[in-house]
């Protein structure tokens, strides 16, 4: 190996499910985080995003059949693109479990172009189950966790001719199974890692996203740059598993880094919106006070942004007065993480520690002063009757009455990792198998979990009472829609 090596980093088509719900495909802003890490250090970097380019031809195509939808570089292009260039490493991202077969395939791929080159993957469902991937022979190792550090030391290895078995966050085969080693250290002071390699992505593609309505897939400018601010969650939701992969300890960029980051997406980039992708930005509401104060700043120096936060934000962190000076900052829209409309199972089926009465409040003032609002529920937690999930469609319906937030619902799906999954698998309340396609149409369609409460049917005919929220019209659209569908595809309604 040389000094220094050549490295690809890689995010893989993606499958649209048939009977999932299509989602936004992100700026991998993962992979720039990685990659200047690695530039940092020395290394020659290259990023390929399978995922941004679009055939919507073939896409509507598939879509109309009641296919799945491949969405990205066609395999023959991913292969001539990983063969264009002689690299020393090549690490792949998968960021989704639902998303695992294209992560594997994209190895075999890999593979069969590069047959010499060791091939790491990573991402959080690799980080939860590293055996998965090591299962497939293409894959040489996996990295946990937060791998700026771990990439870097592992090329740093590769380059010096030194092993690599016992590096920190690797996972590899050895003794006829799997060993994975302990997790290194997360940084504590996230300022130590350099702002994201933006100048290798092309911005141009990565401003484009592909929608998916009710005429099929179409394309859409979307000149939007996430950061994340915040790394960790030291909240014990049951149906999450972040703190598998970024850990229980709250750590964050400072005030000055965020604003720097800011300051750099508009004045070098040249965009002007910004989604906050944290899982807790505003847990520290002193901190979250001084960065709106600081985006303000930027305002009055003609450098504002529009920005949301589209993961969603703790209610119970949130006043009248932050909410007012965060519209006055940009804020555009953000999404209230409810999770249920009913306070028993918030506290005891989901160990969400949220108030509703706060819920009404906080919605209250966002109509106050200007921020558009959705909410995110959840139902088909374990324990929780049908009953209480009507509460849920109830409380949906009354914030958008008084306050015209609408509310997204979601089924609850047992991740592995999450004390979710464990708690259905010892009580037998797995109704369908855990496979990526279940777990895709289980988010939001029908549920992969059945409880003496409940059977995915009854779920079913809760969203489609959840779905009524708003217009009579738009529900009857999407139930035409939907039974068209089935009848396509050639399944039984209910």
């Amino acid at each position: 190996m040389p000094s220094k090596l050549r490295i690809l980093l890689v995010r893989h088509p993606y499958r649209h499910i048939a009977g999932s719900v299509a989602n936004e495909v992100e700026m991998p802003i993962g992979l720039a985080h990685l990659a200047s890490a690695l530039e940092q250090a020395g290394h020659a970097v290259r990023i390929y995003d399978a995922a941004v380019r679009h055939d919507l031809a073939a896409m509507n195509a598939a879509d109309a059949a009641g296919a799945d939808v491949h969405v990205g570089d066609s395999w023959d292009r991913f292969e001539r693109e990983a063969a264009a260039e002689p690299y020393d490493l090549i690490g792949l991202s998968n960021l989704f479990y639902t998303q695992m077969p294209m992560a594997l395939e994209a190895a075999r791929r890999v593979r069969r172009v590069r047959p010499d080159v060791p091939i790491v993957v990573g991402g959080p469902p690799a980080t939860v189950r590293p055996q998965d991937y090591l299962a497939e022979p293409a894959v040489t190792w996996v990295l946990r966790g937060e791998a700026e550090r771990p990439l870097v030391a592992l090329a740093d290895a590769l380059a010096e001719g030194r092993p690599v078995e016992d590096l920190p966050s690797l996972s590899l085969r050895a003794d006829g199974g799997v060993r994975s080693n302990p997790l290194a250290p997360y940084p504590e002071d996230l300022d130590v890692l350099p702002l994201p390699a933006y100048h290798l992505l092309d911005l141009a593609a990565q401003m484009t996203t592909v929608q998916h309505g009710p005429k099929g897939w179409y394309r859409e400018e979307r000149r939007v740059v996430p950061i994340v601010t915040t790394r960790g969650c030291p909240f014990r939701c049951t149906f999450c598993s972040i703190h598998l992969h970024m850990g229980r300890k709250w750590r964050t960029h400072s005030v000055g880094y965020v604003l720097d980051h800011v300051r750099h997406v508009v004045t070098r980039l040249g965009c002007r919106t910004v989604y906050f992708m944290d899982d807790n930005m505003g847990l520290d509401p002193r901190r979250f006070e001084a960065m709106l104060d600081g985006l303000l700043a930027l305002k009055a120096e003609g450098l504002g942004i529009a920005w949301r936060t589209p993961t969603g934000m703790r209610v119970d962190r949130l006043t009248r007065e932050i909410l007012r000076k965060a519209r006055q900052a940009g804020c555009e829209a953000i999404v209230l993480a409810v999770e249920s409309g009913c306070q028993r199972v918030l506290d005891e089926c989901m160990h969400k520690q949220l108030d509703l009465a706060k819920v009404e409040q906080v919605a209250a003032w966002c109509r106050e002063v200007g921020i558009k609002a959705r909410a995110g529920f959840m139902v088909g937690m374990p324990g929780e009757t049908l009953a209480e999930m009507e509460e849920t469609v109830r409380f949906a319906w009354r914030l958008l009455r008084r306050c015209g937030i609408r509310g997204h619902l979601s089924t609850a799906t047992p991740f592995y990792g999450t004390e979710l999954h464990a708690l259905c698998e010892a009580k037998g309340y797995l109704a369908s198998p855990m496979t990526p396609d279940n777990c895709a149409r289980g988010v939001q369609g029908r549920s992969m979990i059945r409880t003496p409460e409940f059977t995915p049917a009854d779920l079913v005919r809760v969203r489609e009472r959840f779905e009524r929220q708003g217009s009579w019209p738009r529900y009857l659209v999407r139930r035409i829609g939907r039974t068209l569908r089935r009848i396509v595809r050639g399944r039984p309604e209910g």
